[in-house]
This record gives structure tokens, sequence and C-alpha cells, in this order.
């Protein structure tokens, strides 16, 4: 395999890597139901931040990956829960129910 591809394996290997920590952490500390519960119009980032408990800076830094990460859409502004790219990413009902914040149903 020549070195151009190892690299870009290793890339894709670090950045599902990093997505699913991003999104591990929005479930733990119920970033994404916050931001379900917010609906359409989402939260600014103090705003999640006080919903969530937890301190401002660490927050905003997890809306940076998520952002990122295609997990949530960002205007400078607010913060809303979905976009296009996170939803085609969720492959079963229960994925899309976790990361949206809600029980999966049976």
């Amino acid at each position: 395999m020549p070195l151009d591809d190892r690299f870009e394996d290793l890339v894709a290997s670090l950045t599902g890597f990093y997505r699913a920590w991003v999104i591990q952490l929005g479930i733990e500390l119920g970033l994404f139901a916050r931001l379900r519960e917010a609906g359409a119009n989402g939260l600014t980032r103090a705003e999640l931040a006080a919903a969530a408990k937890a301190a401002g800076e660490p927050i905003s830094a997890w809306c940076d990956a998520a952002y990122a990460a295609d997990l949530i859409a960002d205007d400078g502004r607010r913060v809303t829960r979905w976009t296009r790219m996170s939803r085609r990413s969720c492959s079963t009902r229960t994925a899309r129910n976790t990361l949206a914040g809600s029980s999966p149903t049976r």
C-alpha cells in the first residue's frame, strides 16, 4: 500500500474517532437532548451551557467540534441540533433517537 493511501486511511480513522468522541460527549452531557428540546430556534452557546449545567468554555469547544463534525448547525448566534449530514450518518432509528436525545421506541 502506497504511503499516500496509508496516510488517507489514518486521517479517516482519526476523523471517525473524534466524531464518535464528540457524539459520546453530546449524549452523556445531554447536549443533543437540550438542542432537541429547544426546537428549530436552537440555543446560544451560553444557553446550552446553562441548560446542561456546565461551564461555558468547554461547551463552546464542544460546539466547535460538533459543528466541524457536521453534527450541529451554528450560524454564529444560535446552535441547532441537526444538519443534513448528521441525519444521513445515523443509519438506524435507534441511533437517530439516541443522538436526538430521546429513548428508542420498541
